[in-house]
């Protein structure tokens, strides 16, 4: 699905801007309108710019809460025999912020093209440290990529709570 950036107006009259996906201009117009947004310019974005963007630091750095839920969320879809191109396409679709969906659609596009999800997170290093990159790596090559995450999902809450104790 093409994506498309898009500027516009809301109901109390601020600018807006932002990217999202759809199947035409028509669609993105009707899309923001049932937003409450109004739109003034839309550009689309191609393929070459979208991963650029990714590459040389377009909407890199997720939140931490952002990494764990992607990771819960990958982990269920893989769990649950959903191929991981689609379990990321389906992410792209419900991600909460901009910067998530252009790393699960980057990360995609890359997967897409033979790459393993490991090297595709690697682009995003410092949303995902290298030992997140060691253990999704060791998944794949072992065949059990969905325990893994399973794994790192439990790691991850594990050091969240702990970092909720200490600023508290």
């Amino acid at each position: 699905m093409p994506e498309y950036k898009y500027e516009g107006v809301d109901k109390q009259g601020k600018r807006v801007k932002g990217q999202l996906n759809a199947a035409s201009e028509g669609d993105l117009r009707v899309l923001l309108r049932g937003q409450g947004v109004r739109p003034v310019r839309i550009a689309g974005v191609s393929l070459v710019q979208r991963d650029l963007g990714s590459i040389l630091g377009g909407s890199k750095n997720i939140t931490k809460e952002e990494v764990l839920h992607f990771t819960r969320q990958l982990q269920v879809l893989l769990g649950s025999g959903v191929p991981l191109v689609q379990s990321l396409d389906i992410l792209a679709d419900q991600a909460s912020s901009a910067g998530l969906r252009s790393l699960c659609q980057g990360v995609k596009n890359r997967v897409s093209e033979g790459a393993f999800l490991w090297e595709s997170l690697s682009a995003y290093e410092k949303s995902f440290p290298r030992l997140y990159l060691a253990l999704v790596r060791a998944g794949e090559s072992s065949g059990a990529l969905d325990q893994m995450l399973k794994r790192l999902t439990a790691y991850l809450e594990d050091a969240d709570r702990l970092r909720k104790m200490l600023k508290a």
